[in-house]
């Protein structure tokens, strides 16, 4: 039927229809934009904030998510320091997070033993600790009259004995040196002179090992400068200050020509700049001073 044979009422009731079915495809373009995804979405910020809401009222707890699972402690050094007194330090008590960790009180306490140079805490994959230390080295000993004894890292850091013996080290003396004022365990030895002697002790074990293995003593003097022995030659080494890697090879090298020579009653003197002396007995008047470069 056409629309002009159509009657007033006819007409009316198809405008209707017409205005309904127009409106309705208006719409469903815009349903459709309402797609899965953003339904996933709306759920999920739903769900967040449920979640948000049950932690802030206490009824859930992060701490099995977060909670650390293992820790491993790796040691560089002479093997003085056992992973079970690392992670007697550490103090974790059981059920421990990551988010409750305080990670910088828990380096100072592990560093605090006085054999630990230097350590490290990190995080490893799966909620591991990682923990690694440098031990310290010892030096030398210290002997007091009373028959302590004490050991004392290239640092100057005093520690008790590792072991039940004496460990093979040159012995350190001073004048005046007085047991009572020695520090404690894990505190620097502060004599003049210490931290020089000391370094040198542990360079010549590393450089010079067959040089090292013959000091019998190293004798701080109140200036600051020192003196060192050998157990099985008279020679005598006056120092102060630190020696250099070059001037550590060349008295090696000096040392070697003695030995060679057969002179080991000899002063070799390292105070000076820039040269070496040596002094032999005083009835070698032709050899009785020598320098070298």
């Amino acid at each position: 039927m056409r629309w002009e044979e159509m009657s007033s009422e006819q007409a009316a009731v198809y405008r209707e229809m017409l205005q309904r079915g127009l409106s309705q495809r208006r719409v469903r373009p815009r349903e459709s934009r309402v797609g899965p995804g953003l339904r996933i979405a709306v759920a999920g910020l739903g769900a967040g904030a449920l979640c948000a809401g049950a932690l802030a009222c206490g009824l859930l707890s992060l701490d099995p998510v977060v909670r650390i699972r293992e820790v491993r402690v790796e040691i560089h050094g002479p093997g003085t320091v056992t992973p079970e007194q690392v992670r007697a330090q550490l103090a974790l008590a059981p059920g421990a997070t990551l988010t409750g960790f305080d990670w910088r009180e828990a380096l100072a306490r592990v560093q605090s033993l006085p054999r630990v140079g230097w350590a490290r805490i990190s995080y490893g994959w799966f909620h591991r600790l990682d923990v690694r230390v440098e031990e310290r080295r010892a030096a030398a000993v210290l002997m007091a009259a009373d028959g302590r004894v004490f050991e004392v890292s290239a640092d100057g850091v005093v520690m008790e004995p590792a072991g039940a013996t004496l460990a093979d080290l040159p012995l350190l003396t001073w004048d005046g040196g007085d047991p009572r004022t020695w520090p404690e365990p894990g505190r620097p030895l502060a004599e003049p002179g210490a931290a020089d002697v000391l370094q040198l002790l542990a360079d010549l074990e590393q450089a010079q090992p067959r040089l090292w293995g013959g000091v019998s003593e190293a004798h701080l003097r109140r200036d600051g400068s020192y003196e060192i022995y050998w157990s099985n030659a008279p020679t005598v080494v006056w120092g102060q200050g630190r020696v250099s890697p070059l001037r550590l090879r060349a008295w090696a090298g000096v040392m070697e020509d003695l030995r060679q020579r057969g002179d080991l009653d000899a002063v070799v003197d390292l105070r000076l700049h820039g040269q070496i002396l040596v002094r032999l007995p005083a009835e070698d008047k032709g050899a009785s001073d020598r320098a070298t470069g």
